[in-house]
């Protein structure tokens, strides 16, 4: 692994660049399937894209994800919904692309986080990119977990205030994939993307000269992290292809940081 870190006055600039797995697949190819659950593909919306209700995808098969309406985006407002446990869902191998930029309001919502889960196989693509806003969250934004996959092919914005410290942006376990071929920025974070897990293998990506921006909240000697791996036993992680640029609160900001008890905890 090639890496380049510079960090001074509470802000860093990182470049990582690895070799690429063999025969990993970039682009899930897609076929033209749409789902009949009424929370899934075509969903119910007010004319100005703000959905009526939280989007759950639960079924192994590909499905467009697109709104009643003729807008451009796909809203969500938590506040409207303030006792479900999350914005979108995808899961048990759904294969979910939205074309139109996901755009999630969390101020009003009595849910904790996170705001988007993808899990148990679940692929997620969103080619408009996503933007999340808000008051309240607290723990994750985003949950990547059970060998799940989200492609960010879009330019997003996660953008969280007055939760604190110790939120981070986008949560993975050990055997999921995060791709980003736009530029991505979370802001009212401590932790960019942050690995936690005990094996397999888990991979971040950034395509086509894609910057990473985290301006976040650290405390004391903890700064804010671009991507944090935390190894329990012997995961192997790899990052590439991203140029990471952030400030923050906190006096030991870091690009990427790998800690942890076992053997894995390292980039290729």
């Amino acid at each position: 692994m090639v890496m380049g870190c510079v960090f001074k006055h509470h802000v860093y600039l990182c470049v990582v660049s690895t070799a690429m797995l063999a025969g990993l697949s970039l682009i899930t190819s897609h076929t033209k399937a749409y789902a009949q659950n009424q929370k899934c593909g075509t969903v119910s919306s007010d004319g100005s894209g703000v959905v009526n209700e939280p989007i759950v995808c639960d079924r192994g098969e590909t499905t467009v994800l697109n709104t009643s309406s003729g807008s451009s985006k796909i809203e969500i407002k938590m506040n409207m919904h303030p006792g479900e446990e999350a914005a979108v869902t995808i899961k048990n191998r759904a294969d979910i692309i939205a074309t139109k930029k996901l755009k999630v309001t969390v101020t009003g919502w009595s849910g904790k986080g996170p705001v988007i889960k993808v899990l148990s196989g679940g692929e997620l693509t969103l080619k408009g990119g996503v933007d999340v806003t808000g008051v309240g969250v607290t723990g994750k934004v985003i949950e990547v977990n059970g060998g799940g996959t989200l492609m960010l092919m879009g330019e997003s914005k996660i953008k969280v205030e007055g939760s604190g410290t110790g939120l981070v942006g986008v949560q993975m376990g050990g055997t999921e994939k995060l791709m980003m071929m736009r530029n991505v920025t979370f802001e009212g974070v401590t932790e960019g993307i942050n690995i936690k897990g005990s094996m397999g293998g888990v991979m971040v990506m950034g395509l086509g000269g894609t910057t990473m921006t985290v301006n976040g909240k650290g405390s004391g000697v903890n700064g804010v992290v671009g991507i944090k791996v935390e190894d329990t036993k012997a995961i192997d992680a790899t990052v590439m292809g991203l140029k990471i640029v952030g400030e923050g609160t906190g006096s030991g900001g870091k690009g990427v940081e790998f800690i942890g008890t076992g053997k894995g905890g390292r980039g290729r």
